[in-house]
């Protein structure tokens, strides 16, 4: 898989033209498995539409980008940002359908990967997926209870692509999480926080609550920058630095995407498909106009070294 726009090297499946039925058949009727695979839906030139991936993040967009191409180089900015290497095992919390963590061997070598994810439908896709990787383990479990054989492993690298805003909650996340990583050890993740309100402004406030209702976010990780950064450093971390992407790059653009999908694909998808893509094209549109919510690049090191924000001199 890679940025050139060439197909996955995983099984393609496809969706016939002019009826819904082949779509419904391999995408199911929860969200978190069916946005992926209406999302990756491109022609094959043959009256089909084939799903070429089963990456699953916002992504972070160039102009014309697919969203198989989005999503990866938002897993190549996080892979970058942890410095990943041939040495490195690597804990990769949420790893999806598996193709970040076919990623972190492809293209950056590292030498064991164990992937944690908690959806029983992508641990399956996952374990077919990734079955070639030998340095590659699948675990079935929560970010917040995993088994011994993970907690009794010591990791170079802790990585959250795109979803530890969904954990329940964030902060039990980390604390079970980076005492994993040894010392030297580096954190980096892709997460997402709420713009920060005044408290007049009681409407973006509520519309904050309302989509992280809709998208399954917990109240209690609707936090700011600086709790953030105590939950890392009580946690044994410094050097800790917080990058918010461009909004345009993110959301506005998989908002665009999803929209422009409903519309290529129209006469083809479920009554039920359509009303997602909306949904996603909508949400995305709403976070953007209103700035709601950015997503973070975040990293960290477990050491004594002092914090850096952003918006501190020499922060890029």
């Amino acid at each position: 898989m890679s940025l050139d726009g060439k197909p996955s090297r995983a099984e393609t499946r496809k969706v016939s033209g002019g009826s819904s039925q082949g779509s419904d058949e391999c995408i199911s009727s929860a969200a978190y498995n069916r946005a992926p695979l209406l999302l990756s839906l491109e022609p094959n030139g043959e009256g089909e539409w084939a799903i070429t991936s089963t990456w699953c993040n916002i992504g972070l967009w160039e102009e014309g980008d697919s969203f198989r191409i989005a999503c990866e180089r938002l897993a190549c900015t996080l892979a970058d940002a942890a410095a990943l290497s041939q040495t490195d095992i690597v804990l990769d919390i949420g790893v999806g359908y598996g193709d970040q963590a076919a990623l972190w061997c492809e293209r950056f070598g590292v030498n064991r990967v164990i992937a944690v994810e908690v959806n029983p439908v992508a641990v399956a896709e996952a374990r077919q997926r990734l079955g070639p990787h030998k340095n590659v383990e699948v675990v079935h479990a929560s970010a917040t209870a995993l088994p011994e054989p993970v907690r009794s492993t010591g990791f170079d690298v802790l990585l959250s692509l795109d979803c530890a805003y969904h954990f329940d909650s964030r902060e039990a996340f980390l604390e079970r999480t980076l005492p994993l990583v040894k010392s030297g050890g580096r954190f980096a993740a892709i997460d997402l926080l709420p713009t920060p309100v005044p408290r007049a402004h009681l409407f973006k406030r509520l519309l904050q609550l309302v989509v992280a209702k809709l998208v399954d976010i917990p109240v209690a990780n609707l936090h700011d920058t600086a709790l953030y950064e105590s939950h890392l450093r009580r946690n044994g971390c410094a050097c800790i630095r917080l990058q918010a992407l461009d909004q345009h790059a993110t959301f506005a653009s998989l908002g665009a995407h999803a929209f422009k999908q409903r519309r290529r694909l129209r006469g083809r998808l479920s009554l039920s498909q359509s009303v997602f893509l909306r949904i996603i094209s909508t949400l995305m549109h709403s976070v953007t106009r209103f700035d709601l919510f950015s997503l973070v690049l975040v990293t960290a090191q477990k050491g004594d070294m002092p914090s850096q924000r952003d918006d501190e001199p020499g922060y890029k």
